[in-house]
């Protein structure tokens, strides 16, 4: 949803029926946990590479 939402706390918390800073929270977390850098501008288009064909192949659209 963060990256459907090009990044953006605010959506993603409407989206999700949350406060942006959970959002914001939960977000860090998952970045501490995993060792992401979302100053890097290529590992994030990495991952929001991977979560895009992790989506497709969920869906069985991915070839």
């Amino acid at each position: 949803t963060f990256f459907k939402n090009n990044r953006n706390y605010k959506q993603t918390a409407e989206d999700l029926f949350v406060h942006p800073k959970t959002v914001h929270y939960r977000i860090n977390k998952l970045a501490d946990i995993l060792a992401l850098d979302f100053s890097n501008s290529v590992e994030l288009v990495n991952y929001e590479l991977a979560t895009y064909f992790l989506h497709m192949k969920k869906e069985n659209t991915f070839i």
